[in-house]
């Protein structure tokens, strides 16, 4: 057992979660081969890609790394990394380039460029697209990666699988004949499945990606650099763990070529121009005491917890640091270089990680609120899943170019990394200090409403980094200026470092407030402060204002708040059962009675042949749906089902807030899965 049975249930992963299997890979696929004279016995397949870019004259590629046993110490295995490049649509010749990758660990970011930050969202026919105005790859050229192997469209070796949608679809059971399944269970082709085939830790998924970045800067021909193989890499929730220890590794690889150290001589250095990470989970000791307080005393008036469970979660803390420590120090005795090769130390930070979720996270779970959004019941249709049945499309499949199935969480990776204890093991915090020292910028971005990697804990993660070059300390919060008409947040910066809070945006924050997160993020790559995006930022740079963010904030009226448990609207999707549909929708799911359009539940029948319609779902005459579908708090919430969620006193009305707006509404949370509707099992 990897943790205990109900923890690893509850816990996944630290991001929402998108679900999707089904109809059959692609095959029959054309694409450019190019050998690799970067990294021995690794090869390049691409092909230019005609969906969701459809700005003319931007164009966009898809395809893989092929990397052989043998590259990362340690590996026996295949790894074939899937990536897809957007040319910036304005100067991409002389625009900067910027990784993404998304966390878990196990979740994919090839979601992201269709509905978070990319150049399209996909709408709720799960089919089409529409461009997005504030796609990250406006000015600065995108490169989505899905990492580590066995994640989205990566994988190691292909085999058939099939799915139980409705009662376990996070785990898919390997079979040997191709199956398409049916209604509830579908077939399809994935990745291995197998835990040993994968790069188990973030720094062993850093070795993977450093020779990944050495085929692709120096092979890949639709993209030569301007600026000597300089890039920035930008994350979010476990990419807190990615993004600076991927920098970090680079760095230090770069300083072993500089040295004449490095095995293979046709290596080329990786200069990281600056990290940005969204709602990072980056180091557990700095930000565990944050879960209490955001439970019980946030911006938003929620007491998502008594006082008493809160007196008891913060009391725990003490005991959560001592095991962490002792993990830490076990590791650095016989595990230095986090390879995740010694038990001993894997079952001390395993420890570390069960105790400490488990009393000081997990009372949280028992709100029926959402650990991505505290202003959300568990079940929730926002952020929209559309991209999830979108990907599974075979026509979709073939443009990309994957000869496999999509998949929304890779349930060995997170099981993989889970074992290691990866989580705990406290090494990013110290690499961010190396990489401000050595002159990368580090731009914090956090949503204010999310639980999971809150902004209470970013704050002091802000706080907590060791440089001896930078600090936040003396700097104050400052309005971050949005627009003429609207400020999205507070944001605190010295010089290359930079914090901001941004109003009403959960876990994944360019879905809340597009234009903010845009602003925020091209401010930085450009150089600029972050506050209004008209200052070039030197060292000596430093905002004023006050020491806290706490007091300032937006926060909605509490009695416009959805209760626990409820929402106005919530469409049960058939690619993301598990986040969207309660119990009584499941079952028409598994009994076959439910009514879909675009895998969306509009209704169900009767054994009379009646049929029953989600109000607004129907032709005419809709009928609501039966007593006791709206069930109480933690169980469910009301089946009436639509993508948007309710608004509240402090939206914002700006272009910025797609929070509220249907039209403009990203499609899905490109984050993997963190809550199960029974979670209130978890400590029964």
């Amino acid at each position: 057992m990897l943790l205990t049975s109900k923890l690893a249930m509850a816990l996944g992963s630290l991001v929402p979660m998108v679900l999707a299997y089904g109809e059959a890979a692609a095959s029959n696929i054309s694409t450019t081969l190019v050998n690799s004279t970067a990294v021995p016995g690794a090869y390049l397949t691409y092909k230019q890609t005609e969906i969701c870019e459809t700005t003319p004259g931007v164009k966009s590629y898809a395809g893989y790394v092929h990397l052989p046993p043998n590259t990362v110490p340690g590996q026996d295995y295949e790894i074939h990394t899937f990536f897809w490049f957007f040319q910036a649509r304005r100067n991409s010749q002389t625009a900067p380039l910027s990784l993404w990758f998304q966390g878990g660990p196990g979740a994919p970011s090839v979601t992201s460029p269709v509905s978070e930050n990319g150049p399209c969202v996909v709408t709720n026919d799960s089919t089409t697209t529409e461009l997005n105005p504030w796609s990250w790859n406006n000015d600065v050229n995108m490169l989505y990666i899905d990492q580590p192997v066995q994640v989205g469209f990566s994988y190691d070796t292909l085999v058939n699988g099939i799915v139980d949608e409705v009662k376990s679809p996070f785990h898919i059971a390997v079979v040997e004949e191709p199956t398409k399944g049916n209604f509830t269970h579908r077939g399809g082709v994935f990745a291995s499945q197998r835990n040993t085939t994968i790069t188990n830790t973030t720094m062993n998924s850093a070795e993977a990606i450093w020779n990944f970045m050495q085929v692709w800067m120096q092979e890949f021909p639709e993209y030569k650099s301007s600026d000597d193989n300089k890039f920035s890499i930008w994350s979010e929730s476990y990419g807190g763990h990615y993004g600076p220890i991927f920098a970090d590794f680079f760095s230090r690889q770069n300083e072993q070529i500089a040295a004449g150290k490095l095995s293979n001589d046709k290596a080329k250095p990786l200069t990281v121009d600056s990290i940005g990470i969204i709602n990072g989970c980056i180091d557990s000791n700095v930000q565990m005491a944050s879960y209490p307080q955001m439970a019980f005393n946030n911006t938003y008036n929620i007491k998502a917890i008594n006082e008493t469970m809160h007196e008891a979660a913060l009391a725990n803390v003490d005991a959560c640091t001592k095991v962490t420590n002792a993990c830490h120090k076990l590791a650095d005795e016989k595990d230095p270089d986090f390879k995740g090769t010694n038990d001993e130390v894997n079952a001390a930070c395993q420890k570390a990680f069960n105790l400490c979720f488990g009393t000081v996270w997990a009372p949280y779970m028992l709100s029926g609120r959402n650990v991505f959004d505290i202003t959300s019941p568990i079940l929730s249709s926002f952020p929209p899943k559309w991209a999830a049945g979108y990907l599974n499309r075979k026509e979709i499949q073939e443009a990309l170019g994957v000869p496999l199935n999509f998949t929304g969480l890779s349930d060995p990776v997170s099981q993989v990394f889970n074992f290691t204890g990866d989580f705990m093991r406290g090494n990013a915090l110290a690499s961010i200090g190396r990489l401000l020292d050595s002159g990368v910028k580090v731009t914090l971005m956090y949503g204010d409403s999310d639980y999971q990697c809150n902004w209470l804990g970013g704050e002091q993660i802000s706080l907590a980094i060791k440089s001896e070059a930078i600090s936040l300390k003396d700097a104050g919060y400052t309005k971050m200026v949005t627009n003429e008409s609207y400020s999205g947040g507070l944001t605190r910066q010295h010089g290359r470092l930079s914090f901001s809070r941004v109003f009403n945006a959960g876990h994944s924050v360019p879905y809340y407030q597009p234009e903010t997160a845009y602003q925020i993020f091209k401010r930085s790559m450009f150089g600029m402060d972050i506050a209004t995006g008209k200052e070039v930022v030197n060292d000596k740079y430093a905002t004023t204002g006050l020491k806290t963010a706490f007091a300032l904030d937006t926060k909605a009226a509490p009695e416009l708040l959805p209760p626990a448990g409820q929402e106005a609207v919530r469409d049960c999707y058939l690619w993301d059962v598990l986040e969207t549909c309660d119990g009584v929708q499941k079952q028409f799911i598994a009994n076959g009675t439910a009514i879909t359009k675009d895998y969306i539940l509009l209704g169900y029948r009767l054994e009379n042949g009646t049929e029953i319609f989600y109000p607004g779902k129907g032709q005419s005459g809709d009928v609501s749906p039966p007593p006791g579908n709206n069930t109480a708090p933690g169980d469910g919430g009301n089946p009436d089902p639509s993508p948007t969620k309710p608004a509240d006193a402090a939206a914002p009305t700006s272009a910025g807030a797609r929070r509220h707006d249907l039209m403009a509404a990203p499609p899905m949370v490109a984050f993997s899965v963190v809550v199960i509707v029974a979670v209130k099992a978890l400590f029964a």
